[in-house]
């Protein structure tokens, strides 16, 4: 991955605006999780991107906006679900969500996919999801500028065995 940036993120006076991003060819793995986020953590608001319009996300009592600019992923939310059922290493909405200080909820198994249980991170469990604050020591870790530097080093380091 390329790591992440810090995006705008709205200002809400709780952690009840949430957003998903996804893309139509994945969206039908992501449903099972969808609905059973939405029956443990209760969201008041969820803004699901990156769908075309023809989506119907009405039993998900959501907004679809279709397709926006990253930038604008969290100006409606402040918070960020990562909703299961593919797998493509470690996502870049989720960098996203991370360096710009989401409350973030994923499965038990991606808290242990994507490497999380390593960090000294506190977290509320509902129902089988996770949700936790990120650290300053994962904003770094994950952050695009630090993830083009560990590149470079891995690039030296493989050029000197040469």
């Amino acid at each position: 991955g390329s790591g992440g940036a810090i995006l705008p993120v709205g200002s809400f006076s709780d952690n009840s605006n949430w957003a998903v991003i996804t893309r139509d060819a994945k969206f039908d793995k992501q449903k099972q999780y969808m609905m059973s986020f939405i029956e443990s953590v209760k969201p008041n608001k969820l803004t699901i991107f990156g769908l075309s319009h023809k989506k119907d996300v009405s039993m998900f009592s959501a907004f679809s906006p279709g397709f926006v600019e990253p930038s604008k992923f969290f100006l409606t939310a402040n918070c960020y679900f990562h909703a299961g059922g593919y797998s493509e290493g470690f996502p870049h909405s989720l960098a996203y969500a991370i360096c710009s200080d989401c409350q973030i909820a994923l499965d038990k198994r991606q808290w242990i996919e994507f490497g999380l249980f390593k960090f000294m991170l506190s977290y509320e469990i509902k129902g089988k999801f996770l949700l936790f604050r990120p650290t300053d020591d994962l904003k770094n870790k994950v952050s695009s500028d630090n993830v083009i530097i560990d590149y470079i080093d891995e690039i030296n380091h493989r050029c000197r065995d040469f």
